[in-house]
């Protein structure tokens, strides 16, 4: 026990001035009255603060505290202690000291040790023999589990149960929402990860230590989260759920990186040690997600091949005729269930046989030349009889590919039963020669028909013609000559007879050329339809004189067929264009073509007086008109020669209309493969 008069004497206080222990002694009323160089720096503030002062004065809330407890003992009942505790000090740290306590006359002498460092390499010790345990049972996983979702489970849980860590998480980015959303999770007791948005963007929460962990794919570690100006967001959170650092690892795995995040409930808990291992770990888990990725791939790969055999072999035996397969030696490899039946033969006498024992001797040079073709030049085909076991022989029609199976030339075929093919041929021959025949005959009846067409025709022309020059030339002359004698009534009716007799001859013309378009042999040649277009515009321009026509003749593709016939389609539709804008101050026509359905359209686009199209079906007939004769002269036949001379090209026509507002015409040429 120190003694007053031994404190009180120059050399035993400048012993005590010079200990590295720190000396401390406090009165009955808890002052300081002594306090050497050593307890200035264990109390890290200078003795002058401290002394004269009572310690509940120096230290707020010590007396709080069980090493203030135990002083008040050796204060009032003179007893001696010895004990090592933590410090915390007022700017947060905490320091380790081994106090030994001794009551002296003047009141407690303190005599303290700081073991900090020693209590930190213990603690740092402990750490990482429970971050190596960790980390141990973390490969145990790898080897024995073989999921994605129960490896990153089992590699939380173990970080916080074994590693003694507050929460760990595993996340992966969600590319769309430019958020990393966690895969597992263990410890988030209080919904942290619930709380807060850690995004991969540019904004405030894509600058958090994950973020740019995944960013920088290089470990990012906070030992003071409280003291992270990004973490500011989330400081109530942070305090709630007592995390005071974090760390978080990128897990590089198939062209992905994903994050491994742990959190610890003290200052500097990661240092150089614990990144190291918390680094390997993440790389572990990285070779085994690539090692699940390879897995699945072989097993995706094993599933493929084993339903691609499937499917072969059910091709193979659904397939009607024979297949078989086969060495260049002639040794059978497979074949399917057809050859066993067609041939008669067993599996096991058609493995033991040659593929040239399935033919007569007579056969076997034709076919041991094609399968030498086959193993030649790739491929061959030929006709032969298939010798079955009883004897009976099936025309076949046989095939061979060359194949490589397991680097050896093989050759793999169909055999096809085409009995009822020859029939087939047959029967077609027998046919063919009958329907030639009935050809010929029904051509020689096509063209009697023809030739008495002709004469109808004729007969028509002149003999109709004749009367009816005579009807139209004697009313002109009356007309001329005694015209003024004739009474108002007499001289209309006989001008009436006139204009009718005009326009029976131009019908009789009509029905000559409508007929004789059923009859005339089309060519099919290259045609310039534009300038085709163009002739029929020269052909109609008298008929615009005296009117304000626009007529627009636009780029027109070229199109195969008579351009006899062709040409007299333009003149029909334009001619009818250029009368039915007759009322028109400013007639416009448009010609051209464009693409439809696949096809060349051409088109000729007026705006006349139009039509209703619930009479549209009535256009293309014969003698049918939408107009009366005193709005619009005509005979009701040049449309239908337009759709005849469509209809022989395989083509069509069509028109679209709206009363007052125009109407355009359609056709095409159909298909030049199908005209030629």
């Amino acid at each position: 026990m120190v003694q007053q008069s031994e404190l009180s004497e120059p050399g035993y206080r400048s012993t005590l001035d010079n200990l590295l222990e720190g000396c401390q002694i406090l009165d009955f009323d808890w002052k300081y009255l002594y306090l050497n160089a050593a307890a200035a720096r264990h109390n890290r503030r200078p003795n002058s603060d401290l002394l004269g002062r009572k310690m509940a004065d120096c230290w707020p809330g010590i007396d709080q505290t069980d090493l203030y407890r135990k002083i008040d003992l050796a204060l009032q009942q003179r007893e001696a202690f010895h004990q090592e505790l933590d410090f915390h000090f007022q700017d947060g740290s905490v320091g380790w000291f081994e106090v030994r306590a001794s009551p002296i006359p003047e009141g407690v002498f303190l005599l303290s040790i700081d073991i900090t460092e020693r209590i930190r390499q213990t603690n740092e010790a402990h750490r990482l023999k429970r971050l190596y345990s960790a980390l141990s049972q973390v490969n145990q996983a790898i080897v024995r589990i073989d999921n994605r979702q129960a490896l990153f489970d089992k590699v939380c849980e173990t970080f916080v149960n074994d590693a003694g860590l507050k929460m760990a998480w595993i996340g992966w980015p969600d590319a769309k929402n430019e958020r990393i959303v966690p895969a597992a999770v263990f410890g988030d007791q209080n919904g942290y990860l619930d709380a807060i948005e850690i995004r991969t963007d540019n904004s405030p929460q894509g600058s958090v230590p994950v973020s740019s962990a995944f960013k920088q794919a290089q470990p990012q570690v906070c030992n003071d989260m409280l003291a992270e100006p990004s973490l500011m967001i989330w400081r109530e959170k942070i305090l709630e759920n007592g995390f005071r650092s974090k760390a978080a690892f990128p897990i590089e795995a198939g062209g992905s990186i994903g994050v491994l995040v742990a959190y610890a409930g003290e200052k500097d808990f990661f240092r150089d040690k614990e990144i190291a291992l918390m680094s390997e770990a993440a790389t572990d888990v990285a070779f085994a997600l690539q090692n699940f990725s390879l897995e699945e791939e072989r097993k995706a790969l094993a599933n493929a091949a084993s339903r691609e055999n499937r499917f072969a072999r059910a091709m193979m035996e659904s397939m009607p005729g024979i297949i078989y397969f086969y060495r260049k030696s002639g040794q059978f490899l497979r074949w399917n269930k057809n050859f066993e039946l067609i041939s008669g033969y067993s599996h096991a006498e058609i493995a033991m046989m040659h593929p040239l024992d399935f033919f007569d001797d007579a056969d076997k040079d034709l076919m041991a030349s094609r399968i030498a073709e086959v193993f030649e030049h790739g491929e061959s085909a030929v006709e032969a009889p298939f010798r079955t076991k009883s004897g009976k022989k099936l025309p076949y029609y046989f095939t061979g590919q060359l194949i490589e199976f397991e680097g050896e030339q093989c050759l793999i075929g169909t055999g096809v039963d085409i009995a009822l093919l020859k029939n087939a041929q047959n029967e077609i021959l027998r046919l063919n020669t009958e329907l030639e025949q009935r050809v010929t005959e029904r051509t020689a009846e096509l063209a009697a028909a023809n030739r008495e067409l002709e004469a109808f025709s004729y007969s028509v022309s002149h003999d109709l013609r004749s009367p009816l020059r005579a009807i139209n030339g004697f009313a002109e002359i009356v007309l001329n000559k005694f015209g003024e004698l004739l009474p108002k009534d007499g001289y209309d009716y006989l001008r009436r007879i006139r204009n009718a007799g005009h326009r029976m001859g131009e019908l009789i013309d009509d029905l000559l050329t409508f007929s004789r378009l059923s009859r005339e042999s089309l060519s099919h040649d290259r045609i310039n339809m534009g300038k085709l277009a163009q002739s029929a515009i020269d052909e109609i321009a008298p008929l615009t004189q005296g009117r304000s026509v626009n007529i627009q003749l636009k780029s027109i593709s070229e199109g195969y067929g008579d351009a006899k016939l062709l040409r007299q389609v333009w003149l029909n539709l334009i001619g009818n264009a250029v009368k039915y804008t007759r009322n028109c101050e400013h007639a416009s026509i448009i010609i051209g073509s464009e693409e439809h359905n696949g096809a060349t359209a051409y088109f000729i686009k007026d705006n006349g007086v139009g039509f209703n199209m619930a009479y549209a079906s009535k256009l293309f007939g014969v003698f049918q008109r939408l107009h009366r004769d005193d709005e619009f002269e005509g005979t009701g036949v040049g449309l239908a020669i337009v759709q005849r001379v469509i209809h022989r090209h395989g083509g069509k026509v069509w028109a679209e209309a709206e009363e007052g507002k125009g109407a355009i015409f359609w056709f095409t040429l159909g298909r030049t493969e199908e005209r030629k």
